[in-house]
């Protein structure tokens, strides 16, 4: 961070301008895809507006540090840059893998031809049909579960996240939607197997 906050009111911060010394006064804002911020620096009668078409909740602090490093370059020091966190680049990448995975579960059962689903539920035992299909299934609504309440751990909802952090958003509602088709899906198939299971018994 390229200041020290000392004191906050109105929606306004007032503090120092790391490097320098020099008093600030700022305030930002943002919408989905902008945003704005405004550095006063009164002993130098000074004050820089810096307006963003981009915004990213996980990476607020760069955009922050944008309009911060300007004002240090008008009083005279270098600014310096912010290091992103791991976390935002991983997190999309890891939200579009875990869609991509639990797609490839959704699909695996329709790439296998019917008779031979048949004849390998007729070669199972009833106990292990139903104890497999408890395991997908719960597996399955654990991970929605998860993935419903992972926006709140971060401060916000589903709905937020899609706003402010979209690239993760469209993954989470994504792996969401998938894990929520998987237990469906896990559950149809057994119940079919079960029947097959059945009418294949003496």
């Amino acid at each position: 961070m390229n200041s020290s906050i000392g004191r906050y009111g109105l929606g306004w911060s007032v503090g120092t301008l790391k490097g320098t010394g020099e008093r600030m006064v700022w305030k930002d804002g943002a919408l989905p895809g902008h945003h704005a911020m405004v550095v006063m620096l009164p002993d130098s009668d000074r004050a820089v507006i810096v307006l963003q078409n981009a915004y990213h909740q996980l990476r607020a602090q760069e955009f922050g540090d944008a309009a911060f490093g300007v004002a240090r370059m008008l009083s005279g020091a270098a600014p310096r840059t912010t290091p992103t966190d791991p976390l935002v680049i991983a997190l999309p990448w890891a939200m579009a893998g875990l869609a991509a995975v639990l797609l490839l579960c959704v699909a695996g059962p329709a790439l296998r031809r019917l008779p031979g689903r048949r004849a390998a539920a007729r070669a199972r035992s009833r106990r292990r049909i139903v104890l497999t299909a408890t395991a997908s299934v719960t597996g399955a609504l654990t991970l929605a579960a998860l993935l419903w309440w992972l926006p709140s751990s971060l401060g916000g909802t589903p709905a937020m996240a899609l706003l402010w952090i979209p690239d993760v958003g469209w993954g989470l509602v994504a792996a969401f939607v998938l894990a929520l088709l998987l237990a469906a899906e896990r559950t149809v198939l057994a119940a079919l197997d079960l029947r097959w299971q059945r009418a294949a018994a003496p």
